[in-house]
């Protein structure tokens, strides 16, 4: 070996220097976040030549989208009368806003499935499923009318089902005043 008198400054006798560069890497289609991809060549400089880098991939979450695999999974919050009567709702995709046909009886939990509208297969062909679940969007007492509350006690009592109403007590009484409602 050799013995440095005056090493450099800047390598402190090294040899190399540590820098820090902007890296492209091509993501194949259909990743998901926990996977490595690995970049020949651009990683720090050893005695046999440059190593590697490995780039781990993190994904932030969709804010209405779930990924699972290939899939993805979107929960439809619907209103009861539509859920009972029948009609349609907005489902977000890839490609952007999909009207789905909500069927009359639909009941909370149920699924429909748009067959290739997921993610892509990683390393493969194909596309997976986007699953709409629906579930009833109940609304909050507040929120209904007096006129909404008596027609959906008259249907309660056309099928057959007992509603109480529920009569306000002392506390949230002094609650509504303290919220100001």
């Amino acid at each position: 070996g050799q013995l440095l008198v005056e090493p450099c400054t800047k390598c402190k006798g090294r040899g190399r220097t540590l820098s820090s560069d902007k890296v492209s890497v091509k993501l194949p289609k259909g990743i998901d976040e926990g996977y490595r991809i690995r970049v020949s060549g651009m990683g720090h400089e050893g005695p046999g030549g440059p190593g590697d880098l490995y780039a781990h991939i993190e994904m932030e979450p969709h804010e209405d989208l779930r990924r699972e695999a290939e899939h993805l999974v979107y929960v439809a919050r619907v209103p009861y009368p539509r859920m009972v009567l029948g009609g349609q709702v907005s489902v977000p995709t890839l490609d952007g806003p999909h009207t789905l046909e909500v069927k009359a009886g639909t009941q909370h939990g149920e699924m429909a499935r748009l067959r290739g509208q997921g993610m892509p297969r990683l390393q493969a062909n194909g596309t997976g499923d986007l699953v709409v679940i629906f579930e009833v969007d109940v609304p909050k007492p507040g929120q209904l009318s007096a006129e909404a509350k008596t027609s959906l006690s008259e249907f309660a009592a056309h099928i057959g089902d007992e509603v109480h109403e529920h009569r306000e007590g002392f506390f949230e009484k002094i609650g509504k005043v303290i919220r100001g409602e």
